[in-house]
């Protein structure tokens, strides 16, 4: 970025550049302004977005030439998780790992487990898997059944409220 900004200068010594990039390029003049500085570009103002929610912990002198303010970012809910990898096999889906703490272990999944149904729904395809789960709402219960080795077992995954 350094290089076409400074290559459009020498081309127009009088164009004023305007580079548009994330933060992390511009901040206490590393990144860009370092790479103008090393190419003879002498006169480099930075401009860095800074939202309400960031707090001023951060801001130092240096950090950039000026900042200005965003409304604090309201973030949307994650989706559900329930915390298992998932491989397709000729048995069907089989949950490759329990990510500890989840709602999947919590529930009494175990790696080698086959899924068989979730909500009374069959499951064939990883994707069915992965739509059930995204439909689940924060705060219910997902009937699911297993087969571990030779016996169908019937688990309850309970996503507490904003899992």
């Amino acid at each position: 970025m350094g290089q076409a900004i400074a290559g459009a200068i020498r081309r127009d010594p009088g164009v004023l550049v305007i580079g548009i990039m994330g933060g992390g390029h511009i901040r206490h003049g590393y990144g860009v302004p370092h790479q103008l500085r090393s190419l003879g570009v002498t006169q480099i103002a930075s401009l860095l977005p800074w939202s309400a929610d960031e707090g001023c912990g951060e801001v130092s002198p240096g950090l950039a030439t000026a900042l200005f303010g965003l409304p604090a970012v309201h973030q949307t809910p994650q989706r559900p998780r329930l915390g298992i990898s998932l491989e397709k096999t000729p048995a069907g889906v089989r949950i490759g790992s329990v990510v500890p703490g989840s709602v999947a272990e919590a529930a009494g999944l175990r790696a080698d487990d086959v899924l068989l149904e979730m909500a009374g729904s069959a499951v064939k395809e990883s994707a069915d898997v992965i739509a059930v789960v995204r439909s689940v709402a924060a705060g219910t219960w997902l009937p699911l059944k297993v087969r571990r080795k030779d016996e169908t077992v019937e688990l309850v995954a309970k996503f507490r409220a904003g899992e």
